[in-house]
């Protein structure tokens, strides 16, 4: 019987049509998604207990949500709509006159302005409104509660029981993790070739709905 082994970081790689100058960010989302492959066909085959299915469902959400992160910095930067930080903090002054408390603050212009460092909630905002995947379904509503979930990479999140890891990830989630992914990476601006993210695509049509 023919070993599996799953698709080739340098053939994800090739498989991308966005323009990214950073070799090493490519790479680590080739080496990303190639562990989803792994862990796709892991959770699909090997029989497990109930914990661990949902461990490992756990892990392919957090891992899925780092390389929709990735893409959307990717995408955003490639059409310069990341905001230009021109200004950065200064001095900060504080005084009391007659009872009254006095703010000063005074910033500083860069002499060379930087692009903001910008959080995955405000990627999602800026993918969304400028429409850069085209989507017209509620593809980013869906990210924002798996962008929650994810932050549950933090095991004291959880302050109840039924926010517990075995109560947040199931099986339904990890579907619509993967078709969500499989939209992303199947836009014609992120690959050139989606044979790569076949073990993403549904065996049935999925709607998504608010």
């Amino acid at each position: 019987m023919e070993k599996w082994l799953p698709t080739g970081v340098s053939e994800i790689i090739n498989s991308f049509n966005f323009d990214c100058k950073e070799e090493v960010l490519k790479k680590n989302l080739a080496y990303n998604i190639q562990y989803l492959q792994y862990l796709s066909k892991n959770i699909e085959e090997e029989k497990t207990t109930s914990v661990l299915y949902v461990m490992r469902y756990k892990t392919f959400v957090v891992t899925s949500m780092s390389v929709i992160e990735a893409i959307f910095v990717i995408l955003l930067n490639e059409r310069n709509l990341i905001p230009i930080v021109e200004w950065k903090d200064g001095q900060h002054h504080r005084k009391n006159i007659d009872e009254n408390t006095i703010e000063v603050s005074f910033k500083r212009k860069r002499v060379n302005p930087q692009k903001k460092k910008i959080k995955f909630d405000e990627s999602i905002y800026l993918m969304e409104t400028n429409e850069v995947l085209k989507s017209t379904d509620p593809m980013y509503s869906v990210i924002r509660v798996l962008q929650d979930l994810r932050n549950r990479l933090h095991l004291d999140k959880a302050k109840q029981l039924m926010d517990s890891d075995y109560n947040s990830f199931g099986e339904g989630t990890y579907k619509i993790t993967k078709l969500i992914l499989y939209n992303i990476l199947n836009n014609e601006i992120v690959s050139r070739d989606n044979k790569y993210i076949e073990f993403l695509k549904p065996p049935e049509k999925i709607i998504i709905t608010h």
